[in-house]
């Protein structure tokens, strides 16, 4: 009777030690109703920025303890024709210096074997970012929230270069209005659990 209590006490603790010490491979989905990406630059005359919520994202982690302890892959696309601005002409002029006819979307990828350890929520994500059909290496610095079992959060921005990516920065008013080189990207992501998968890990 004795070793049976005593191999029950031990299968307890073993059960609970992996409740406490779950892990789990998740795919999220982006929920665009609830995400937002925005370029912000600078110009001869005044600051300018675009804004899009029109996204094709999800993201694969590693959940640990309730937490994002690694980044398996990630993978965004947008059209280039729902950056929009306040301003038709810029609108416009910035479309065609994307190319957009020929190269319809931007594209972000985690680079290839990539896994991305995560101390603590914020990480640099190494990634291949594709913009008028020329593709670079960037660093994009994230931050990752589980706000609910089923969803996660992510919030981030990069510095850029037009040129990098072979575009001209674009002009209006006959000249007059030059844009800088130099934008930032800003986002706001709202991601949940793919349809299907066990949301048991997180809770």
């Amino acid at each position: 009777m004795k070793n049976i209590k005593t191999n029950a006490l031990v299968l307890s603790m073993i059960f609970a030690f992996i409740a406490v010490h779950t892990n789990a491979q998740q795919v999220f989905e982006i929920n665009s109703s609830n995400s937002s990406m925005i370029v912000k630059g600078t110009s001869s005359l005044h600051d300018w920025e675009m804004e899009t919520t029109d996204f094709d994202a999800s993201t694969k982690l590693e959940i640990t303890d309730e937490k994002v302890s690694e980044i398996l892959n990630v993978s965004f696309s947008t059209p280039v024709k729902k950056l929009s601005s306040d301003k038709w002409i810029m609108d416009k002029n910035a479309h065609e210096a994307l190319e957009e006819d020929d190269h319809p979307k931007i594209i972000f990828s985690l680079k290839a074997d990539d896994d991305i350890k995560l101390q603590g929520k914020n990480v640099t994500i190494p990634g291949n970012l594709t913009i008028a059909g020329k593709s670079r290496e960037v660093s994009v610095l994230c931050t990752y929230n589980i706000i609910s079992p089923r969803q996660l959060k992510v919030t981030g921005n990069a510095d850029l270069k037009m040129s990098d990516f072979g575009i001209d920065p674009p002009t209006a008013m006959l000249g007059t209005l030059k844009t800088d080189d130099d934008i930032t990207v800003e986002f706001e992501m709202e991601f949940t659990l793919e349809s299907g998968s066990s949301a048991e890990v997180l809770n």
